[in-house]
């Protein structure tokens, strides 16, 4: 199955670090708050809150192969058709995910015409997914909150990204997270506004509904 996309695909694994993501744009009203982004809420490997138990879906393929690769946060696929994952401790989890991932780097390969050097990528995380999905899970109400835009976990950042209007909406979501026992360090706060609205919301996950490779192994 995987014959054509095995000539077209070169194997390699590279570690970086996911520093060069994390830079904070900070707004007027962080001096007496939490930082807050003014990028926006990340697109590319962002599980939204609400598609994140969707099955099928990216979370619940997360989920299954967080049982297979040690200290797994996710991964997402670049413009170059390479295949990011981040883990905790790559020098002890590559080889295991370079195996497990693979398959999905081919297929990827082989259904959008990839050039020939697409690779896989490691990229350095301080949280696995099983710690974000289920603090994004304690978070949910917030999602209700006013001021409060839009949820989700990124990936590339290894954050759970929470997009507010402002300071206020921030210092409620941090309340919550005290009491439910979610570190304040697993969450970047950007500020609402393009992306944001359910149309956006609608139209990547139809993005990542056909983009997301079948789970086949082999």
């Amino acid at each position: 199955m995987f014959k054509r996309a095995m000539m077209l695909a070169t194997i390699t694994v590279a570690v970086v670090t996911l520093g060069a993501c994390n830079e904070t744009i900070t707004t007027p009203f962080d001096s007496d708050g939490p930082d807050i982004s003014a990028a926006g809420l990340p697109v590319e490997g962002t599980i939204d809150l609400a598609v994140l138990d969707l099955p099928g879906g990216d979370g619940s393929l997360f989920d299954q192969l967080s049982a297979e690769i040690p200290g797994f946060a996710g991964f997402w696929f670049d413009r170059r058709c390479n295949l990011n994952v981040v883990l905790t401790r790559p020098d002890q989890q590559s080889a295991v995910a370079e195996e497990v991932l693979t398959p999905y780097l081919r297929r990827y390969v082989e259904n959008n015409r990839c050039p020939a050097n697409a690779s896989i990528v490691v990229h350095q995380g301080e949280y696995d997914w099983g710690q974000l999905s289920s603090w994004l899970r304690k978070l949910s109400p917030a999602a209700g909150f006013p001021g409060v835009a839009r949820m989700g976990i990124s990936v590339p950042l290894n954050r759970i990204v929470v997009a507010v209007d402002g300071r206020d909406a921030a210092h409620e979501v941090l309340r919550l997270a005290a009491d439910v026992d979610v570190p304040a360090s697993a969450i970047k706060f950007t500020l609402s506004g393009a992306g944001d609205s359910s149309r956006d919301r609608e139209r990547e996950r139809e993005r990542d509904r056909n983009r997301t490779p079948t789970r086949t192994r082999g």
